[in-house]
């Protein structure tokens, strides 16, 4: 009896171990993801933002955020590199950042780098020139509300 009550007690601590382990917080991957353009009916494409040749600067803009997690990096490649921000739920709403023409790409490529979640990242592009707004998602709750951000091609006048 001695025996199975022993291997029971050392199988009972073995699994309070296990758990406490299994819900503690650990290295999460982290995932890059681009815009992807809105489309009629609702669905996505792959895209870029095509910035009009009288366009004399780019500015993005910070206008909101709905999230918590923290260490979302958003970043433009095209037609500068330049960093948004690199904790985006947590920055200053009004955060922007101007790219000087003139332009020797065309296009505004953006990208988000972010710890997954439940669901990829994604970045949801609407509008048209000048002015379009995107919608990041850091893949938690699919609102598309955890950062809105302001994208305007400037023309000089």
């Amino acid at each position: 009896m001695r025996p199975l009550r022993s291997t029971l007690a050392l199988l009972a601590l073995l699994a309070v171990g296990a758990c406490k382990n299994s819900t503690e917080p650990g290295p999460k991957s982290v995932t890059t993801t681009t815009l992807k353009c809105v489309q009629p009916g609702g669905g996505t494409v792959g895209c870029d933002i095509t910035i009009p040749t009288s366009a004399s600067k780019v500015r993005i803009t910070l206008t909101g955020h709905d999230c918590d997690a923290h260490g979302n990096i958003i970043s433009i490649s095209e037609p500068a590199a330049a960093t948004l921000t690199n904790d985006a739920c947590y920055e200053t709403v009004g955060t922007f950042v101007e790219i000087p023409g003139p332009f020797s790409s065309a296009h505004v490529a953006m990208r988000v780098t972010s710890k997954l979640i439940t669901n990829p990242p994604e970045l949801h592009v609407t509008g048209d020139a000048p002015t379009w707004t995107v919608y990041f998602e850091d893949g938690g709750d699919q609102d598309f509300n955890d950062a809105t951000l302001k994208i305007e091609a400037i023309s000089a006048t």
